[in-house]
């Protein structure tokens, strides 16, 4: 997550590398479970690639 907000990556890049390394080094379901709570995420808490949350609150 911090690499899509502070860095700028993209969320499709850090979601796709996070998954990748999920299948060499985890078990069973991690890359779904892994790929999921991180789109959930981006969905919940990113507008058009910026975090809501750096945004000010009225």
């Amino acid at each position: 997550m911090a690499e899509m907000t502070s860095k700028g990556t993209p969320h499709k890049v850090a979601i796709n590398e996070a998954v990748d390394l999920a299948k060499r080094f985890c078990d069973g379901g991690a890359p779904r479970v892994i790929n999921g709570c991180l789109r959930t995420y981006v969905k919940d808490h990113m507008n058009n690639g910026t975090s809501q949350a750096a945004e000010p609150k009225p």
